[in-house]
This record gives structure tokens, sequence and C-alpha cells, in this order.
């Protein structure tokens, strides 16, 4: 008598056949914008160094909005990952603009009297 012929594999168990690890789906999500985090980390310097100094602060602000634009923008074009970043260092980066005006305007309100 002859073996009968499979032509289906079979395995051990059916355990054997499930979806790939989590890991290979991280490579899916694209990279990360360095420049979004560059904006972030300057955002984050910047808001305190206007407490130190109104210019400093105001200088890091600019830079942070504009990396954090351009971050914004190459993320939307190349599909990659970091818009929370770049969207913190452009609210981040405005902080020192409305610190600057409320002492701006204090000043004008107290220096009336």
């Amino acid at each position: 008598m002859t073996a009968p012929a499979h032509t289906e594999e079979t395995t051990a168990s059916p355990l054997d056949q499930h979806a790939a690890p989590v890991a290979d789906q991280r490579i899916a999500g694209g990279r990360r914008n360095g420049r979004a985090v560059t904006a972030f980390v300057i955002s984050l310097i910047a808001v305190p160094a206007t407490f130190l100094g109104l210019a400093p602060g105001l200088i890091l602000g600019v830079v942070a909005i504009v990396l954090g634009a351009v971050a914004l923008s190459e993320i939307r074009k190349r599909g990659m990952r970091g818009s929370g970043f770049a969207i913190a260092a452009l609210v981040l980066g405005a902080l020192p603009f409305v610190v600057t005006a409320l002492v701006v305007i204090a000043s004008a309100a107290g220096g009336g009297r």
C-alpha cells in the first residue's frame, strides 16, 4: 500500500500561523522628522528664555515657529511622523510673543499714571 498524498502543508499547531509581530509594523509608519523634534526642543528653551530677557525668547520663538512650519510641511508631503512635535513647537514658539505683548501692555498701562 502507498501512503496517501497530502496536497496541503500541515503544521504542528494552528498557532504556527499567526500575524507578523508588532515590531515589524513600526517601519511602515515612516521616519520621525528631525526638524520637528529640533523645533520642539528650541521652543521648550524659548519659553523660560523669555523670562530671562525678552530678546532671547523672541529670537528662539521665531526659530521654533519657522522650523515647526517647515517640518509640518515636510511631514505632510513625505508621510513622515512627528506632526505632534511640529504643532507643539508652533504653539510653544508663539508663547514668547504672547508674554512680550502682555509685558508691553502692562508697561503702557502702568506708565500712563
